[in-house]
């Protein structure tokens, strides 16, 4: 998610929340629930970007939280 022009991390949690508020709208959906699966079903991190975000280290990481780490 990019917050004031920055990648941010993003929990799964709080990316449920922001799907449900509207703030994560449009193509990002499915991506986000796609990533959030995934770190439920044990991945640590799931980074969603472009190929200029992969080049600059920028884009969406969606993280365990320490308690289901």
């Amino acid at each position: 998610m990019l917050i004031a022009g920055r990648a941010a991390r993003l929990d799964r949690g709080p990316g449920r929340g922001a799907i449900a508020e509207g703030h994560i709208t449009g193509g990002m959906i499915p991506k986000v629930r796609s990533a959030t699966e995934a770190v439920a079903r044990g991945v640590y991190q799931v980074v969603i970007t472009d190929l200029p975000g992969l080049a600059n280290g920028g884009g969406t990481a969606v993280i365990a939280s320490r308690t289901e780490a």
